[in-house]
């Protein structure tokens, strides 16, 4: 049994699982991008380069994701702290805790990893998510 009480961080592999994630959300906008530079011809050129930035620029935010992610439970609390710019902690007493649901996306499954959603009590979504951990 893992010792849940020193702050962890989520399975390295998640960094992977957290650039999908991301890509995808970015993914959409810059669609729209690429359509715009197909009406325009002198945009086509700098596609390819801003699709190189999108990706080294998602890749960077995924790594910084994944590295200021910790979570750990301390005195009948699992207390999560996360963020780039900005450090949220975020603390849920045991008490509060109406579900826990696992859960598993194509690229989870392919590197043997699950996520899990905590909701809480007068809540409409999930209160915490962790993306990558082993099964």
């Amino acid at each position: 049994m893992s010792d849940f009480s020193i702050p962890r961080r989520q399975e390295l592999l998640g960094v992977v699982v957290i650039f999908f994630d991301n890509a995808r959300k970015f993914g959409q906008a810059f669609l729209a991008f690429v359509a715009y530079s197909f009406i325009k011809q002198d945009l086509r050129a700098y596609t390819e380069i801003a699709a190189i930035v999108a990706l080294v620029f998602i890749a960077a935010i995924s790594w910084l994701s994944y590295r200021r992610f910790t979570f750990h439970i301390e005195s009948e609390q699992l207390i999560l702290r996360k963020g780039i710019l900005t450090r949220e902690n975020v603390v849920i007493p045991f008490e509060r805790i109406q579900s826990v649901h696992l859960h598993q996306n194509f690229i989870q499954q392919i590197l043997g990893l699950t996520g899990v959603k905590v909701e809480t009590a007068g809540s409409e979504k999930a209160e915490l998510q962790i993306k990558a951990l082993k099964k």
